[in-house]
């Protein structure tokens, strides 16, 4: 008999009781540091007005579902910073299947059975490709294959660059649009807007393809 249990508790999801819990465990603060950039602090402030990126909230859900409803610990500390409990998983038991013995079957009733036709077996589909791949991922990838990074490797770790890149920046004009603090200057506005026109203009080949 198998026992399957993915989760401990069934806790009420809410992104600023999951950013605290985040921050207070260095291992999870460790991987949400390699997706995200901006700080604990500003994350808290843009959870609280409802800005947070659909990206960062994403990640807040996925490493809620799969990694702090599923640790004692981890739900200990939801529970301490005001997560409510839903209730308790019940745990899945699987009961052990019989096995099947064929009965013999009469020789004079093999005449009477119909092959069926056969049935073409249908294309396996392809494996859906990592939603995440971030920097510590590559880097240790790289440092496995003698420290030289391919093509696709520097380019990926360029692009998770740029990632953190316009989180910051995007932080920072909503600070503009929505309060008095200048998170950006005008000049700093131009020269963005200049960049990512020319960055749109040569990358726009490379966007065409599948």
């Amino acid at each position: 008999m198998a026992l399957e249990i993915k989760k401990l508790k069934e806790l009420e999801y809410d992104a600023l009781i999951t950013l605290a819990v985040i921050e207070s465990d260095s291992d999870l603060t460790e991987i949400f540091a390699d997706e995200v950039s901006l700080s604990f602090a500003m994350l808290t402030t843009l959870a609280k007005n409802g800005e947070l990126s659909e990206q960062v909230k994403e990640l807040l859900v996925s490493l809620f579902n799969d990694i702090i409803c599923s640790s004692k610990v981890l739900v200990s500390n939801y529970i301490k910073f005001g997560g409510k409990v839903l209730g308790d998983i019940p745990v899945e038991i699987i009961e052990p299947v019989a096995e099947f013995i064929p009965t013999p079957v009469s020789t004079r009733f093999v005449l009477d059975v119909v092959e069926e036709p056969k049935v073409e077996a249908k294309p396996k589909k392809e494996k859906a490709t990592s939603k995440w791949y971030g920097k510590e991922r590559l880097l240790k990838e790289i440092a496995e294959q003698g420290g030289k990074a391919n093509p696709t490797q520097r380019a990926m770790l360029e692009l998770n660059d740029l990632k953190n890149i316009y989180s910051s920046l995007l932080a920072r004009g909503i600070k503009n649009l929505e309060t008095e603090n200048v998170g950006l200057t005008d000049n700093d506005c131009r020269l963005i807007t200049s960049v990512i026109t020319t960055a749109k203009r040569q990358l726009a080949e490379i966007l065409k393809k599948k």
